[in-house]
Parts: structure tokens; C-alpha cells; sequence
């Protein structure tokens, strides 16, 4: 007889099905994208003093193993405006762009008719609740577009 189940003969091999939780596995899911995929365009973006920043524009995730452009490159191939305004994003300068494109980011577009774009990455985002996403850290430190 079998220790593991009397009803099977010693030396047979049994199949059983045994939930995932109860080997204490889970399947890895990186923090940033969990934090990136509860944001949404056109949520509202504060800081942690309450500081509106403006609205969600889009969400891009993060490619680990990105090969990244740098800007100075992107100038010498299409030009300087291009490069900062017409390019892909993020609209920054290295190291910004670089470390944007692996980890992932998502665009705020600024208040108002002359603003300032910002982008944030998931380890300043403290919470996101309802349509607002809040920052861990004031307006100030965050990334902007030039």
C-alpha cells in the first residue's frame, strides 16, 4: 500500500493535482508592472503635497533589456526638434531616456496651454485609487520634458 494514499498500490505513480497555493508558489509579477498596469489615460496625477500635475497621457511599459537610442544619436539621424519633440518617447535627455525605456514610465500631460510634460516610473508612484494616481515625492523632483 501507498503512505500518500492507501487505495494505490505501493510503487504506482500517481498524478495529483495540488493547488499552487498550497506549495506557498506564486508566478512573479515585477512590481513597476503592477503598479503601471492599474494606471489608465486620462487619470488625474497629484504629488504628495496634493499638487496636481495634470492628466495621465500614456503608459508605457518597461523593456529590461531595451537597446536603447541615445538622444545625441536621434539628433545626428533626424535632427534636433525631431529628436526632442517628434521622436519617440520620453522626451528627455540621457541618462533619463535610457533608464525610462527599461524600467517603463508613464506621461503626465501638464495643466494648462503652455505646460510641462512630466513622466514618473512606478517607484514614485505611492498610490492609485479610483482616477488618481499619487506620487511619493513633490512636483519638483520629477522628471520633465525640456
Amino acid at each position: 500500500m501507498n503512505q500518500i494514499d492507501p487505495t494505490v498500490p505501493q510503487g504506482t505513480r500517481v498524478m495529483t493535482e495540488i493547488p499552487v497555493s498550497d506549495l506557498d508558489l506564486y508566478i512573479h509579477t515585477p512590481p513597476e508592472t503592477e503598479v503601471l498596469s492599474q494606471i489608465r489615460e486620462g487619470m488625474r496625477v497629484v504629488d504628495v503635497n496634493g499638487e496636481e500635475l495634470g492628466k495621465v497621457e500614456s503608459v508605457q511599459f518597461g523593456d529590461p533589456e531595451a537597446a536603447s537610442v541615445s538622444p545625441i544619436v536621434l539628433h545626428d539621424r533626424i535632427g534636433l526638434l525631431a529628436a526632442v519633440f517628434g521622436g519617440p518617447e520620453p522626451h528627455v535627455a540621457d541618462p533619463f531616456f535610457s533608464h525610462l525605456l527599461r524600467v517603463g514610465f508613464v506621461k503626465i500631460d501638464g495643466r494648462g496651454w503652455i505646460d510641462t510634460d512630466y513622466y514618473v516610473t512606478a517607484d514614485m508612484v505611492k498610490s492609485v485609487s479610483g482616477n488618481t494616481v499619487m506620487l511619493k515625492l513633490p512636483k519638483d523632483r520629477v522628471i520633465t520634458e525640456p
